[in-house]
């Protein structure tokens, strides 16, 4: 199915996402950002043939997750409804992604659809590197046992609880280290923003990296690594933002940025971040250098 884009329907889109365990709404002062589309959650496949991404309008058979050809250029559907989260498997063969709160693997051609996680709030399924593994954050947070990051073999089996109350897991290496982000808590109960930490499954140890707070960063979301050792992520400020930052190896914070930005992915094959502009009046995809550098428009 080809996407058709609806120019004269103007999408009111609300700056609420799931984020952990902890309600992600932030009152903006930013004028109502009016979209005729919504698009988010980037994945290139590791030969580069293809990009996956998460498409909402108010015509609900086009929201979905749709697929980029680039060889071919075509932009189709793939998954119709309300899936989010797409991630292509290292041999570009297979995709995780999330429906209905739940974790689904795929093949690329759609056929051998399987449900890997069947309870829980499930997001953010991430494969390791040398595709054993899959990463994914529970958010339901009713059952404190059961929220945060967890890790399971590629076919579902073999689920383990990594960090309660984390979220956003990225893979470091081929398999053994993840980082995630995990909520910092006051004297109060509230957040003030997140910290990011290290685990590594060899020896089941946790080790602290970085806090993310204050008023640029309340709420952080979408963590990347490269092959730098460098963290790409987006945060939503107090006054409700959002941009698209990178935190280099001496600890610097960089806002790659100077639209408002969401939910970036590094192509490891090509350093190419993919993100979404969510300056008014946009929402589509873009790409940008890893240092912030010639963004450009991908899709229309």
């Amino acid at each position: 199915m080809i996407k058709i884009i609806f120019t004269g329907l103007i999408l009111i889109v609300q700056t609420i996402f799931i984020a952990g365990c902890k309600d992600t709404t932030i009152q903006s002062t930013d004028p109502i950002a009016e979209y005729t589309q919504i698009d988010f959650e980037p994945s290139v496949s590791n030969d580069g043939n293809n990009l996956l991404y998460v498409h909402s309008d108010l015509n609900y058979e086009l929201s979905g997750i749709y697929n980029i050809n680039f060889s071919q250029g075509t932009d189709t559907q793939f998954i119709s409804g309300l899936a989010r989260s797409p991630d292509w498997s290292p041999d570009s063969r297979w995709i995780v992604y999330n429906l209905d709160n739940l974790i689904f693997k795929i093949r690329s051609d759609g056929d051998s659809n399987k449900i890997l996680v069947n309870e829980g709030k499930n997001f953010f399924p991430k494969w390791s590197n040398d595709g054993s593994r899959i990463a994914y954050a529970n958010t339901d947070c009713r059952g404190i046992v059961n929220c945060g990051v967890w890790i399971m073999d590629n076919n579902g089996e073999n689920k383990t609880l990594i960090d309660s109350g984390a979220n956003y897991p990225e893979w470091v290496d081929d398999g053994n280290t993840l980082i995630y982000f995990k909520s910092i808590i006051n004297e109060t109960g509230n957040s003030t923003g997140d910290s990011i930490f290290q685990y590594s499954l060899n020896n089941n140890t946790r080790s602290f990296i970085a806090d993310l707070n204050g008023a640029d960063h309340k709420i952080n979301f979408y963590l990347n690594n490269n092959s730098a050792g460098e963290f790409v992520f987006c945060s939503t400020s107090q006054q409700g933002y959002t941009y698209v930052y990178k935190r280099i190896s001496n600890g610097l914070i960089i806002k790659l940025t100077n639209t408002q930005g969401w939910s970036p992915n590094i192509f490891q094959n090509n350093n190419k971040i993919y993100y979404t502009n969510r300056d008014p009046g946009n929402g589509r995809l873009w790409f940008m250098n890893s240092d912030g550098s010639n963004p450009q428009q991908l899709n229309y």
